[in-house]
């Protein structure tokens, strides 16, 4: 196999390919119109981070049967399971309460006129 040195001679990538100093994943929250809405998006994504971690913490802790191949996908197959179950327990019944504290908290340093 011949690998031709122009492949390697290419223009560098940038460190964070595509990232323009903000998370793809919440850039809806960006476009919220009112600070309560946002607010609102804001505290939700970050219990659904802390939930991730939790479950990621969790997981790490069980020992793996080996019945499954295990490997690189699996791992892969994992994460994004952990990140999409986080986002659905953050959301639905109000999650674990971390969320709703704050933006209890949150909305009562912004001085918000719909602080709780």
């Amino acid at each position: 196999m011949n690998i031709s040195s122009s492949m390697w001679n290419s223009t560098p990538m940038p460190a964070n390919p595509g990232r323009t100093g903000s998370v793809p994943e919440m850039e809806h929250i960006r476009n919220e119109p009112s600070s309560e809405r946002r607010i609102k998006s804001v505290c939700t994504e970050m219990e659904s981070l802390f939930l991730q971690h939790l479950l990621k913490e969790m997981r790490s802790t069980v020992q793996k049967s080996g019945l499954c191949g295990g490997g690189k996908a699996e791992e892969m197959f994992t994460s994004l399971m952990d990140t999409e179950l986080a986002r659905e327990l953050s959301k639905k019944g109000g999650g674990i309460g971390l969320g709703a504290m704050l933006e209890t908290h949150l909305m009562r340093k912004t001085d918000n006129p719909y602080s709780k």
